[in-house]
């Protein structure tokens, strides 16, 4: 009997053990998923955000301004801040953030925003600023290059050298700013005129492709064309598409994203022939947004919709991931 009540109360001794190191088990924390993000949305009265950018360094996107000329940041909780002010800014579009030199690029222009008869419709500037700090860098006076003729400086592109190329809207013009922030016209031809001067619609957005040359895009004409580095002149233009393309963004895999807003698309465009002719793979609906342009956050593509504040002063936009 002695042997049996030995015999329990050595295995219960054992089962509370088994019990109390059951009980010291610390349970990893749940996983939690965080959902993709796709939907931005910020807020800021009549902002008229045109150009778009990624900074990793602050993870956030800069937008632009057209009717205020201010330089924002928009977190990806979609809280709009002001990044940069300068009163040189009177309408802000295109804008690049050049983070291996640590500077973010803006083409100025004066879209009616002030009475100056010779800034109003007549601007053609790049102004370059500190990305950490928004501190001024340099203010680089375009129009300047040519006289007599409208202007307004639309979109920027940087090639590996950190050259930047910049559109003009009004007068058929692609101009280049060295490292040293020296101005010069890179190319001018009559192929480049807007069917009519002063509705944004001639040349308009640009892109480097490492290849050793430039895509742009003339949205009047949905025409985009293929301009070598080192031989402009001898620019072609991409046959077997006509976009009406506004913003252009070139993807990880170097294919091509023209922002189509009269259409209420985005187009996936790519080639097998180093841009000679394209092909429209996909299109994404935008929907009645006027989706401007877009940035790569990654590998994922971000449109910026405006509303398109000419017509009726908004206060809210959207930065919509698009799936193609």
């Amino acid at each position: 009997m002695k042997k049996i009540l030995s015999a329990y109360l050595f295995c219960f001794a054992i089962l509370v053990s088994c019990k109390k190191e059951e009980s010291s088990v610390v349970e990893p924390p749940p996983v939690v998923v965080t959902p993709p993000l796709e939907t931005i949305r910020f807020t800021s009265n009549a902002l008229y955000p045109e150009g778009i950018a990624y900074d990793g360094g602050s993870t956030s996107f800069l937008v632009s301004s057209i009717s205020t000329g201010t330089i924002g940041k928009v977190d990806l909780k979609g809280t709009y801040s002001s990044f940069i002010t300068d009163s040189k800014l009177i309408s802000t579009l295109g804008i690049q953030v050049d983070s291996a030199r640590n500077r973010v690029l803006v083409a100025v222009g004066d879209l009616k925003n002030t009475a100056a008869t010779a800034t109003r419709d007549n601007l053609a500037a790049v102004g370059i600023y500190n990305l950490k700090t928004g501190a001024s860098v340099a203010f680089v006076n375009l129009g300047q290059l040519k006289t007599g003729v409208k202007h307004l400086a639309n979109d920027i592109a940087i090639d590996a050298q950190g050259n930047a190329y910049i559109t003009d809207s009004f007068s058929p013009i692609i101009y280049k700013v060295d490292m040293s922030n020296n101005a010069s016209i890179f190319l001018e031809n009559d192929a480049f005129k807007p069917l009519h001067v002063g509705d944004m619609a001639g040349l308009n957005g640009i892109v480097f492709h490492p290849d050793g040359y430039l895509i742009v895009s003339k949205m009047d004409t949905g025409e985009l064309f293929k301009v070598p580095i080192t031989s402009p002149n001898t620019f072609t233009k991409i046959t077997s598409v006509a976009l009406p393309g506004d913003g252009l963004l070139l993807t990880k895999d170097k294919k091509l994203v023209v922002m189509a807003p009269t259409l209420n698309k985005a187009h996936l465009v790519s080639s097998t022939n180093a841009w000679a002719n394209a092909t429209v793979e996909k299109t994404y609906d935008t929907g009645d947004v006027w989706a401007t342009t877009m940035a790569l956050k990654g590998n994922d593509i971000f449109g910026l919709y405006t509303n398109d504040v000419q017509a009726t002063p908004a206060n809210n936009f959207v930065i919509q991931k698009l799936k193609f």
